[in-house]
């Protein structure tokens, strides 16, 4: 009985003990404060990616409505285009990746965004939709309409995702072994692709 009495007193003991508690608890939460406060961070600066797509389409979009029509009277001159693409590029800075739509074959329409085929005509791809880049530009003599697709990285999500291998953990005899096993796929996105699409009115 008493060895029993003083088993059952320790036990109690035991677990009425919280020296330690803090830390563990501490070390329990720790990760997933940080993650919660990655995850809120790459947030704000999705979004504020998004504001500045919308800010550069709108900007560029405003710019070539004021541009004068080329001498047909039916569209605006390519050196005004270039002009709005640069205002582009500038407002949004190293925030997004821009892509280049050329395809083999075709030949840039200027700077419009679009490509063209050995037959001049616009070059589509195997769906029937048109080659464009990242940037695309198009002006008439009553409007315009501009459309930005870009590709923005979640820098938070592109970090701990930085391993090419993942560890498999096995004992062999009593020792421990680390299997190795390349990573094929991702199962988290590292990245999302943002449009901003912008019309506006002829105002010269």
């Amino acid at each position: 009985m008493r060895v029993g009495r003083k088993t059952l007193d320790r036990i109690r003991k035991f677990f009425g003990d919280s020296q330690g508690a803090i830390t563990v608890e501490f070390v329990v939460t720790l990760p997933v404060l940080l993650a919660a406060l990655g995850f809120a961070e790459q947030y704000g600066q999705a979004m504020q990616t998004r504001n500045s797509l919308d800010v550069a389409a709108r900007d560029a979009a405003r710019f070539i409505s004021r541009a004068p029509l080329d001498p047909t009277g039916t569209t605006v001159p390519d050196e005004f285009l270039c002009r709005a693409r640069g205002i582009i590029e500038t407002r949004m800075g190293d925030s997004i990746s821009l892509f280049d739509g050329a395809a083999d074959g075709t030949e840039p329409l200027g700077c419009t965004g679009y490509h063209t085929n050995a037959g001049g005509e616009i070059a589509t791809n195997d769906d029937g939709q048109p080659i464009v880049d990242s940037i695309s530009i198009v002006s008439t003599a009553s409007s315009t309409r501009i459309t930005i697709t870009a590709y923005a990285e979640f820098a938070f999500v592109k970090f701990i995702g930085m391993r090419d291998n993942d560890a498999e953990f096995t004992t062999e005899n009593g020792v421990a072994v680390y299997n190795y096993t390349e990573l094929e796929e991702r199962s988290f996105a590292e990245g999302i692709f943002m449009t901003a699409t912008e019309n506006w009115p002829r105002t010269q």
